[in-house]
């Protein structure tokens, strides 16, 4: 991974797997985008202090519909 770090994020197991209900709303989110090709979706982690784990990543996705769906998603 070296060189490439600037992308990489430590995530919570059991939001990035589904396992959790945050966990099971952002893999929605996820596949949403993954079914609707050229969905414009976001993801954009926040930090509280200075470690390279993110306390929150937000989520957000513009449906077909054009409803722009964003969550908030608790990473800590």
């Amino acid at each position: 991974m070296d060189g490439i770090e600037a992308n990489v994020f430590v995530q919570r197991r059991d939001l990035n797997r589904g396992w959790s209900a945050g966990g099971k709303l952002f893999r929605e989110m996820e596949k949403y985008c993954a079914l609707h090709p050229g969905t414009f979706c976001f993801n954009r982690p926040l930090y509280r202090d200075n470690s390279a784990r993110p306390a929150f990543l937000e989520f957000g996705l513009l449906k077909s519909s054009k409803e722009l769906c964003v969550e908030r998603f608790d990473n800590r």
